[in-house]
């Protein structure tokens, strides 16, 4: 069987993935970040690498397989970003030394069926035409492009799966930059007609002070300087646009100069929050006319900026959080090490799946006993230590007799809306009112609820949390990741990881209110 990328196919409401297959073998690729994109795309995307890969020997095919092969198994073994960017680096070039630009742009000329837009001149006249030369493509540069177009389809599949793991810690401004940074150590990168390029998105980008004022404006202040922002819109323009592109020719809207001069304007116009530039407006500095000079207040003082958390608070609780192993064994000191040994494995499965507030919440619960490592400092972990926390309490939970807190904390949510649930929160098992007597004397402080009181007793702190954390995790259902080794004894099936929240939930829920409130957790 040639090798082949498959189509997209929707594995749930929240994951996306192509298939690349070779000689009975397959490998699934994330690519949700562009599942809103390609869904609406009338043309396989993958079409025109697919034909060039099927005119090469199989013995070339075998190779570039089995690099695809490798960069997966980065991402299986490698969780931090930079780590994880250093070894792809050197794949990514091993990659495209099989795909060379130049040998896709053979293919083109004598082997595709790809047309070109009528439209494109064969030279540039300067007076005669409009316009600049770097702004214009002719027809030998739109060649060009196409082949680079039909190129970044080799590594779209790791570039889903790039962004999909790193998209917490880079934020939605940068994720396409860093993407796009794969591609620094290849042929592709440093070739001129890649060089053509960015002369034509920076010839692009406006810079007329009336239309975005660059050195001014609200990018800036979102930490991207004046001089990243071009490589900035590069790689918007080849991850969003050219990536996926249609190539055909067949269609007059299909212009792929077109469709990037139209996405630039977009990103790049000024008063804008559609784009880089947004919104910027002068800060008018009270007390700056006034004629005491004593009452006068500076610019720069007028200009304050408030941090959520400060980085001091965040660095002792990033540095305790290091070495989860320990806190966790702090906590637990008889659990055995195979329990988080098996944690810490099937946490991998998360790596690009969402963690829900009410999972980070029992995850705080549970190394709550450990003080240096603050409930609410655990929020601003990065993504490699808020999984490992994750797998501690997963281990935690297990030992000390909390299963299915063990097991909520590490689920993946599905979520149906079309389905009607049978598990609402108002159908859970109260507690007992013996036990709730006991959460008021332990946390006295009861809670006045909005609205029209149903009990003229006030809930405690305790109870309020709990009816919270129960109503959350009840608008799921969930997929459990624990250990193969545990499953059975929750859902009594161990190949069943169809997991709904048990009727139970809250009393677990005040036993642990309990243990952690008599320090006995």
């Amino acid at each position: 069987m040639e090798l082949q990328i498959g189509k997209l196919g929707l594995i749930d409401t929240s994951r996306s993935e192509v298939t690349l297959s070779h000689r009975g073998e397959t490998i699934d690729w994330n690519i949700s970040d562009f599942k809103t994109i390609i869904k609406e795309l009338e043309y396989n995307i993958f079409e025109q690498i697919n034909q060039y890969w099927a005119t090469l020997p199989m013995e070339k095919q075998d190779q570039i397989f089995a690099t695809y092969r490798e960069i997966k198994d980065v991402f299986g073994e490698f969780f931090e970003s930079e780590e994880l960017k250093l070894r792809l680096y050197k794949l990514v070039a091993q990659l495209y030394e099989h795909n060379s630009l130049s040998d896709i742009k053979h293919w083109m000329d004598f082997r595709s069926n790809i047309y070109y837009p009528s439209d494109l001149k064969e030279h540039f006249v300067q007076y005669d035409m409009p316009g600049t030369r770097e702004g214009t493509y002719l027809r030998e540069d739109y060649s060009w492009l196409v082949a680079i177009s039909i190129s970044l389809r080799v590594i779209l599949p790791v570039w889903g799966e790039f962004i999909a793991r790193t998209r917490e810690e880079s934020g939605t401004i940068w994720k396409e930059y860093y993407a796009f940074q794969l591609l620094s150590r290849t042929d592709l990168a440093n070739s001129e007609h890649m060089d053509r390029l960015r002369a034509y998105v920076e010839s692009m980008i406006p810079s007329d002070n009336k239309l975005i004022d660059v050195a001014n404006s609200a990018h800036v202040f979102k930490g991207i300087s004046v001089e990243d922002y071009p490589y900035l819109v590069v790689g918007l323009v080849l991850v969003r646009k050219l990536s996926i592109g249609d190539v055909r020719g067949t269609d007059p809207n299909s212009h792929l100069v077109s469709r990037i001069f139209n996405f630039i304007k977009y990103k790049t116009r000024g008063n804008s929050d559609s784009g880089f530039s947004g919104i910027v407006k002068k800060k008018e500095v009270e007390g700056r006319n006034q004629d005491n000079a004593e009452n006068q207040q500076s610019k720069l003082e007028s200009c304050k900026v408030k941090l959520p958390v400060s980085e001091g608070k965040i660095a002792p609780i990033s540095f305790y959080a290091r070495d989860m192993r320990r806190i966790a064994l702090a906590i637990a000191p008889d659990m055995p090490l195979e329990y988080l040994d098996m944690s810490f494995e099937s946490v991998r499965s998360l790596e690009n799946e969402m963690t829900y507030k009410e999972q980070k919440l029992l995850a705080m619960f549970a190394l709550k006993p450990r003080n240096q490592l603050q409930p609410r400092g655990q929020l601003h972990l990065v993504r490699l230590s808020s999984l490992q926390a994750i797998a501690a309490a997963q281990a935690i939970y297990w030992h000390k007799g909390y299963p299915e807190l063990a097991a909520l904390v590490s689920a993946v949510a599905r979520k149906n809306e079309d389905v009607m649930h049978l598990t609402a929160s108002d159908s859970k098992a109260r507690i007992p009112a013996p036990m709730l007597d006991e959460l008021a004397k332990w946390y006295p402080h009861p809670r006045r609820q909005s609205g029209k009181q149903k009990s003229p007793r006030l809930p405690t702190s305790a109870e309020v949390a709990i009816d919270s954390l129960t109503k959350g995790l009840s608008e799921h259902d969930w997929r459990l990741t624990l250990p193969s080794e545990w499953v059975g004894q929750v859902t009594q099936n161990p190949r069943d990881r169809h997991y709904a929240v048990p009727p139970n939930i809250k009393i677990k829920l005040a036993q642990l209110s309990l243990a952690l409130a008599q320090r006995s957790f």
